[in-house]
């Protein structure tokens, strides 16, 4: 029963707001009982909702794409690789076991992948992959591997059951590897390289599909006994990342979803400039829609001139404010809801590359979480009373005050104001400020912001 509403009229470009009745946001979460351990890396939860982890503890997964992790960079780059981007709050590596090419050239110590055909592996060039999976195990990531491509195609089935086969047999006792057989193969060569990977591990790792080109999914093997979760790329199409986790969400058997290849920061390809700002908007739409979801960098994955310095890159570091973010929560206990956004903001799909506001709640409804990535008016329906709000632009991962209530704000229409020019905003966020001076307070610099009450307090900016 809607109780009352809270009218959101932000004049930066995103903002997230926490919503909650009765209880203190921020406080440990208890995980879901009914999960048992497992020594596999991570697999999917009792209800197939999400991941857990080795201790049986919720697992977000926060993924980053290094095609070339073992193919262009040497064992010194490749951990310096893991070290940044695992401070970043990545803690999954989606790597091309062959690199970016078709398996006939070699790594950065000179070796090639197989001898002849991919029926005769060549192990010294697995020499490198060996010690960074172990590298990163020590670090609790796990890698997603693609053991095939494209040039799959000019291999017969038999030859490409034997790799799949040697490859799995050989990481079969190593914990933090999930197996994707292909991204280009007909449904008759998937299903033989997932054939080859089981027969080789005994099924012991987890399978996906990852398909190519976008947007796609893996909705025609959602069926599939392989197919351990869902993976979907959107490319450019930032309009179809909602409802492509929505049609996975709903289907049975239940599996965890993952927009596994958004838009690359600072890709050339796609029409328009991925900055920041989009970057945290694809990460945001997924993960509020029920489902995960994988970063990259442009540099990164082509291992351009510039790619120690897209290590710093800043949409990475919202990557890892937005996993701080949920991990603050009982984030596994979220089902999107857009019915929390009332008016004209209330379940309207966007129009292509157009930002989008999502939401979603608490199982009971005793809490939600709202993404407004729009400038204007939003309103957001409260489910019960008395709410605390805290309005958070997605640099911020403070946590508000304990035992302060909101009041609601005025049903009334309002308009955006324009931006001030830069060093005319003189009026305050005082501790006295009213409601309707959020957007203003929340405009100055693009600073984080918590909103408790009537209280406003700028909190130190980490957001582009």
């Amino acid at each position: 029963m809607v109780h009352g509403e809270v009218l959101i009229t932000p004049l930066v470009w995103s903002i997230v707001v926490v919503l909650a009745c009765g209880i203190c946001l921020g406080a440990a979460a208890a995980p879901p009982a009914g999960e048992k351990p497992n020594d596999v890396g991570i697999r999917p939860s009792a209800s197939g909702r999400y991941f857990v982890d080795l201790a049986a503890g919720p697992f977000f997964w926060n993924g980053d794409t290094q095609w070339e992790l073992w193919r262009k960079h040497g064992l010194d780059e490749a951990k310096l690789i893991l070290d940044k981007q695992a401070a970043a709050g990545f803690n999954v590596f989606q790597v091309f076991l062959v690199g970016n090419s078709n398996g006939t050239e070699p790594n950065a110590a000179g070796e090639k992948p197989w001898i002849g055909s991919p029926a005769t592996p060549n192990p010294k060039y697995f020499d490198t992959v060996d010690a960074v999976v172990e590298y990163g195990r020590a670090k609790g990531l796990i890698f997603v591997i693609g053991i095939t491509h494209s040039w799959i195609k000019d291999h017969p089935p038999a030859t490409a059951k034997a790799w799949a086969k040697w490859i799995a047999a050989r990481y079969k006792d190593v914990p933090n590897i999930i197996w994707v057989p292909s991204y280009t193969a007909t449904p008759d060569m998937l299903r033989t390289l997932a054939a080859g990977l089981q027969e080789g591990d005994g099924g012991r790792h987890l399978i996906t599909y990852h398909p190519d080109p976008s947007p796609l999914s893996s909705k025609p093997y959602h069926n599939e006994p392989w197919l351990a979760f869902d993976c979907m790329q959107t490319w450019a199409y930032h309009d179809k990342i909602y409802p492509m986790i929505t049609e996975l969400y709903r289907m049975a058997p239940t599996k965890p979803v993952v927009n596994a290849e958004g838009a690359y920061e600072e890709g050339p390809e796609y029409g328009f400039a991925v900055t920041p700002l989009w970057v945290r908007r694809q990460a945001w739409w997924a993960v509020l829609a029920g489902g995960f979801t994988s970063y990259g960098h442009n540099d990164n994955w082509r291992v351009g001139p510039k790619w120690r310095a897209a290590l710093e890159a800043p949409g990475a570091a919202q990557c890892g404010v937005m996993r701080k973010f949920f991990e603050s929560l009982a984030w596994w206990d979220l089902v999107p809801d857009q019915s929390l956004l009332a008016g004209p903001a209330a379940g309207k799909a966007p129009a292509a590359k157009a930002p989008q506001n999502v939401a979603a709640r608490s199982a009971k409804g005793e809490w939600a979480v709202a993404y407004i990535g729009t400038a204007g008016p939003v309103t957001i329906a409260l489910v019960r009373s008395p709410p605390v709000a805290r309005l958070s632009p997605p640099g911020s991962t403070r946590r508000p005050a304990r035992g302060r209530r909101s009041e609601t704000f005025p049903p009334r229409a309002t308009s955006p104001s324009p931006r001030p020019p830069a060093g005319r905003m003189r009026r305050s966020c005082s501790r006295r400020s009213r409601p309707r001076r959020a957007a203003a307070c929340m405009e100055r610099a693009h600073s984080p912001m918590i909103f408790t009450s009537t209280r406003f307090r700028r909190l130190p900016s980490n957001s582009p």
